[in-house]
């Protein structure tokens, strides 16, 4: 038996999987026209029975129409035997016009032999679909009240045995024992081949012979051309069927073989499980041979036993939990880095064309950065220039949690915060690579220690007081899907509460505060102080502002154009 990893990594097993999909779209195809002409087969039994004055019975069931035995639905067992299928009760009279539309409805089978075992006479008059069932195979079918309720093979089966379309199709409509097989058939046969399948695999040849059948039956001119339903299967099967993308983007294959790796850890658990209990249940017969003298002994050890089970299913739990967490967190980072990779790594050559931009490990030259100290007098003084991630991050050591890059317009905060994105997206390359001619900033295993960055820009988020807020906006909404952005908010708070993360705010002189707030600066309070280091960018006469204390900055940067321009 196939496993759900093996249909996406092998061809002819993902093919096995498109044939399914297809057979379900084109199922939909002939819904409605199959529905829409089972009431009119109705309407035209009805007419032909009904007389002036004569109502539609819904009394009789079904087995009170037909005689027992009836060959291929009574079991019964010598002449004075009750029947155990249909007529297991007492007979009642059959009124008239029932007995009518039951010859009615064997006049149309093609092959005179109805399912009547799946079909409720009492419903014929109120439900066309239940004559219809008349024409579906005998097993199976008997709880289905509509087409929608119906599968593939029933809906193709009553377009096949009933003699209503005989006319609804450009060809003969013939099995393929005495005559070659019809679309009708070969459509029925393709669903019977993908359920059966011992392999659960499908040739290229195959498969593109099922489209064309499929596609061919939809298409037929006499009703299926014209009908709504079966173009729009149509346009679907042609958008399955070129699907170079094996039906689903990289994000849902990732999604699938998650689910499979958690079906294995169930597997497993319940494994342990059933063992553990095997062994429970013979200690416990043991015990009971000699209750009296080992009671409290056997309990001792069985709730020993049962608290080993109890802490072993916990912690296949936890482990399973664990690498859930850790294969999101994975894929999280891996979208991260290709957003930034797509919105960060090509910066503008000029600001009056924004146009015109290149790759930053192209044109990025070494930023001539100081440090300035803040007296206990509040001045700040220039101190020395810093080279290495390491001397932005930490202090003798220690981390900088508040750290804050100020510099004039143009003098390169930008370049400088998208070169370090960059180089956290791409620190596994940049360490491997041959070395640059400069040795500044070349430290990348320093940022590489955050598994986490997060980079906004607050002239994008002004009126947002909450720096989480802004990240999901920018970052989570333009980088997941509706559907996957729920789960994704999930994670995100559990990143901010465990992970040690890099949180950039570009232009802090650009954030306008919400009305109604006094905040100098975005609310980072949903982050861990502990593991989570925020960099904010700036104008100096933001920074000077009285509300940002100077207790509140672990470091403070200037930014001063490049390093030896000329």
């Amino acid at each position: 038996m196939a496993n759900l990893a093996d249909v996406f990594t092998e061809s002819e097993r993902t093919n096995w999987l498109k044939a399914w999909l297809a057979i379900n779209i084109a199922k939909s195809g002939p819904e409605q026209f199959a529905e829409n002409e089972a009431r009119t087969l109705q309407g035209n039994i009805y007419n032909a029975i009904l007389t002036s004055g004569a109502v539609a019975c819904t009394g009789c069931q079904t087995a009170n129409l037909l005689k027992c035995p009836s060959s291929g639905i009574c079991k019964k067992r010598g002449a004075q035997g009750l029947c155990t299928s249909m007529h297991d009760t007492a007979s009642k009279t059959p009124a008239n016009v029932c007995i009518k539309v039951l010859n009615e409805i064997a006049k149309q089978h093609k092959y005179h032999n109805p399912s009547w075992k799946i079909t409720v006479a009492i419903h014929w008059a109120s439900n066309p679909w239940e004559i219809a069932k008349a024409y579906f195979p005998p097993d199976g079918y008997a709880e289905k009240a509509s087409a929608q309720d119906t599968d593939f093979n029933g809906i193709i089966s009553f377009l096949m045995n009933c003699k209503h379309f005989d006319n609804k199709f450009s060809f003969p409509i013939a099995p393929g024992k005495t005559h070659p097989p019809c679309l009708l058939t070969k459509a029925r046969d393709i669903g019977r081949t993908v359920r059966h399948s011992s392999t659960c695999k499908v040739t290229d040849t195959d498969l593109q012979g099922m489209f064309i059948t499929l596609t061919s039956l939809l298409t037929d001119q006499i009703c299926l051309a014209n009908d709504v339903a079966a173009q729009e299967a149509v346009r679907k099967l042609a958008k399955l069927q070129t699907d170079v993308l094996k039906l689903t983007t990289e994000e849902i294959i990732n999604l699938l073989e998650s689910a499979r790796n958690k079906l294995k850890k169930v597997d497993h658990i319940t494994e342990n499980i059933t063992k553990a209990m095997d062994e429970m249940r013979i200690y416990i017969e043991n015990c009971r041979k000699d209750l009296n003298a080992h009671t409290d002994k056997c309990k001792m050890e069985l709730d020993e036993h049962i608290s080993k089970c109890k802490k072993q299913l916990d912690g296949h739990r936890q482990m399973s939990a664990e690498t859930d967490y850790d294969e999101s967190c994975k894929d999280f980072r891996r979208r991260l880095m290709a957003h930034y990779d797509d919105t960060s790594s090509n910066i503008p050559l000029s600001n009056l064309d924004q146009s015109l931009d290149k790759r930053i490990e192209d044109i990025y030259a070494t930023p001539n950065i100081h440090r300035i100290q803040i007296q206990k007098d509040g001045k700040r003084i220039k101190q020395e220039q810093v080279l290495t991630y390491t001397d932005i991050f930490y202090t003798d050591g220690e981390p900088n949690r508040r750290i804050y890059l100020q510099g004039e317009p143009g003098s390169g905060k930008s370049t400088f915060s998208a070169n370090l994105v960059h180089n956290w997206s791409h620190g596994i390359q940049l360490t491997s690579a041959t070395p640059s001619k400069t040795t500044a900033f070349d430290d990348v295993s320093t940022i590489q220690k955050f598994k986490f960055l997060f980079f906004v820009t607050l002239r994008d988020s002004r009126g947002q007081a909450d720096v989480t807020q802004m990240i999901k906006k920018q970052l989570i909404d333009t980088t997941f899907s509706e559907d996957e952005r729920a789960d994704v908010y999930k994670l995100f708070v559990q990143i901010m509460n465990t992970e040690i993360c890099l949180v950039i705010r570009e232009g802090l002189d650009e954030w306008v505060s919400p009305d109604g707030s006094n905040l100098a600066e975005p609310s980072m309070a949903e982050f861990q102080n502990d593991t989570c280091t925020v960099l904010t960018t700036s104008r100096p006469w933001k920074l000077a502002d009285e509300r940002i204390k100077n207790s509140q900055i672990d470091i403070l940067l200037e930014i001063e154009g490049i390093n030896n321009p000329y």
